[in-house]
């Protein structure tokens, strides 16, 4: 018995062998050339669509063509090619899983602050290789610094309301918004169209509203990196 399964462990092997060198001789067509992104739990920050990230273990998202009939559609077994920066990533094969979804996400693991080209093409078993498809993705993982200070400015007492009492700024260059955390009080709000922290009453230290006129404001970059 023990032979009998050697046999058909090598009679399968050889067959699959014949398939493969089949495949070479007839089959020329290329699978269709694969899209890349990053997805959107990863894309972070301004928008979800830039390629601009403060995950520095982003997940890519490589999609493809499972239904065309004309050969170029991707199957089981074909390997898909990450290259990051030109330096190739271990090699994935597609699952029955993964055509069944039309697309595999992936991590790029523990990326440092700068820009990275990854790459991705598909690979069927007869050796030919669709185009490469790119995406550059930008990780930024270096939060705003605020070069305002940390104190506001002095206000007289029943002045009135609306009055500027901070006004924030940053050395950094890439800042998408400044806002206040949500524990502030309630005499405070930030004015979007000045950039300004203001009173929304006049100021009576005898008798204060919330917490005596205290405030946190938040900045966030374009990346969603805050401070």
């Amino acid at each position: 018995a023990a032979e009998d399964a050697g046999e058909v462990v090598s009679l399968v092997a050889e067959v699959e062998k014949v398939v493969k060198a089949q495949a070479i001789v007839i089959d020329v067509i290329a699978p269709k050339t694969p899209e890349i992104s990053l997805t959107k739990e990863s894309d972070l920050g301004v928008s979800n669509e830039d390629g601009l990230t403060n995950d520095s273990s982003p997940t890519v998202s490589i999609s493809f063509d499972t239904l065309a009939n004309d050969g170029s559609a991707v199957v089981i077994g074909d390997i898909l090619q990450i290259f990051n920066n030109g330096i190739t990533e271990e090699p994935y094969t597609l699952t029955q899983e993964d055509i069944d979804n039309g697309f595999v996400e992936l991590p790029l693991l523990n990326l440092e602050t700068g820009s990275y080209f990854v790459s991705a093409s598909i690979s069927d078993r007869a050796g030919n290789s669709s185009f490469v498809t790119s995406l550059k993705v930008t990780v930024d993982i270096d939060a705003p610094v605020f070069s305002s200070g940390a104190i506001a400015a002095a206000i007289d007492e029943n002045t009135i309301a609306d009055q500027v009492i901070y006004t924030p700024t940053s050395s950094s260059d890439d800042v998408w918004k400044f806002e206040l955390v949500e524990t502030n009080d309630s005499a405070i709000y930030f004015d979007q169209e000045s950039g300004s922290v203001k009173l929304a009453v006049s100021p009576d230290f005898e008798a204060p509203i919330g917490d005596q006129y205290s405030f946190t404001l938040k900045a966030t970059d374009n990346a969603g990196n805050a401070s």
